[in-house]
């Protein structure tokens, strides 16, 4: 029969006790009387989730910390029981939580294969068959008939997956655990995976890199507060949720740094409306944007009636007060836009060259030497790759291009 998995209206409830001892003072004073009250609190960690995985099905679990992916897995693992609901699974499960957990320092590689397969319900003839192919696959040497504790990190962790794969599990299930040795191994753990799903077999994957759902994975779950809120396309749903993440950190980022957004008005309805951080050709503000790419920003100024003709001053500073550049847009209102109230300037970086960290950008309106308005707000620049040999303000001088509408 076909490996199978069917989750119905599963939930897990984490109770936890604590007693808090009380005293009376006047009690505790003529008898020595002390109460103790206890606390019971309760957490949901799998909240109703439904769902079938069918054979040949390689799904990833994504989702924050705390959302539930584990104790998901835990109890299609049968590691845990259900609180309601129940989850039935067809076929042999193997669950790894922990890569390498088990294995015997003061055995060899070899005899630690035998002892693994024994622990998994294989009879030695069975192990014999696939011995050869997982110290292969180890790429251990000579190695496989030292004892374990003569071997670093990534050799314990390629036998043991080495006899993960090995041993034919027809549900795999993996959490957390995708780093295995160097990137040579990895890639061919990787087409391990992949040829045991070809096979028939269910693999359960749970994981914060989202490159590796996408590329390891034909379905992809999204895990919030212990509900399913997405299951489809492990591209749809990995950009969704990234999505979600962002939206969250840039509202984090405007609150821990909330002292550097603000916006003041010192001339009668002279005032900078709006700063918005925009990628090129898109018009949704952001407050985390990435290096090297085309990025805009967006001003709105508003002008009162009778004032002389305004420069805008557009300052870019570190989080730390350190300022990167100044530019002065002298005289930006033409004759024609004088009676215009209200102006824009798009100010763009293609590419930006910020380098990663908290920024401040702020912009004045200023006749002569009186500021009659400024606005400022914050961004944050991410880059996939730091710079070797530190983390420079600045990766070259900045250009910018300066549009007015």
């Amino acid at each position: 029969m076909s490996p199978r998995i069917e989750v119905s209206h599963a939930t897990k409830v984490y109770t936890t006790s604590s007693t808090e001892r009380t005293i009376s003072i006047a009690r505790a004073f003529l008898w020595g009387d002390l109460k103790n009250r206890t606390q019971v609190s309760s957490r949901v960690a799998v909240d109703d989730v439904s769902l079938s995985i069918q054979s040949g099905e390689r799904v990833g679990i994504i989702g924050r910390n705390g959302a539930g992916k584990s104790t998901l897995v835990h109890l299609i693992a049968g590691l845990t029981d259900c609180t309601g609901g129940e989850v039935r699974v067809q076929g042999r499960v193997t669950a790894v939580m922990t890569l390498g957990l088990g294995l015997r320092e003061d055995l060899t590689g070899r005899e630690n294969i035998y002892l693994d397969g024994e622990v998994q319900g294989r009879t030695r003839g069975e192990v014999e068959q696939v011995i050869e192919e997982i110290i292969q696959f180890a790429e251990l040497g000579e190695f496989i008939d030292y004892p374990l504790r003569t071997y670093s990190t990534g050799m314990k962790a390629r036998l043991a997956f080495s006899m993960l794969v090995h041993i034919q599990p027809e549900i795999l299930i993996i959490d957390e655990i995708l780093a295995v040795g160097d990137a040579k191994f990895s890639s061919k753990a990787q087409k391990k995976f992949l040829e045991i799903c070809e096979r028939g077999m269910i693999h359960v994957l749970v994981s914060h890199s989202m490159a590796s759902i996408v590329e390891m994975c034909s379905r992809c779950l999204w895990m919030e507060k212990g509900r399913v809120i997405m299951d489809g396309d492990p591209a749809a749903v990995t950009e969704a949720y990234l999505e979600s993440v962002r939206r969250d950190e840039e509202g984090q980022l405007k609150k821990i740094y909330r002292q550097f957004v603000r916006a003041e008005s010192f001339g009668q309805g002279c005032q900078v409306s709006r700063i918005d951080v925009t990628y090129a050709g898109e018009s949704e503000p952001r407050n985390i944007v990435e290096a090297h790419s085309k990025v805009e920003f967006h001003v709105e100024l508003e002008i009162g009636d009778g004032v002389e003709m305004p420069d805008a001053i557009i300052r870019w500073t570190r989080g730390d007060g350190l300022l990167l550049d100044e530019r002065r847009v002298a005289e930006f209102l033409d004759g024609s836009a004088r009676r215009q109230p209200r102006k824009f300037l798009v100010l763009q970086m293609f590419p930006l060259i910020l380098a990663a960290g908290v920024y401040v950008v702020e912009v004045s309106l200023v006749s002569g030497n009186q500021v009659l308005a400024r606005r400022s707000t914050i961004f944050e620049v991410t880059v996939r790759v730091l710079p070797i040999g530190g983390r420079p303000i600045l990766l070259f001088d900045p250009e910018w291009e300066v549009e007015s509408k």
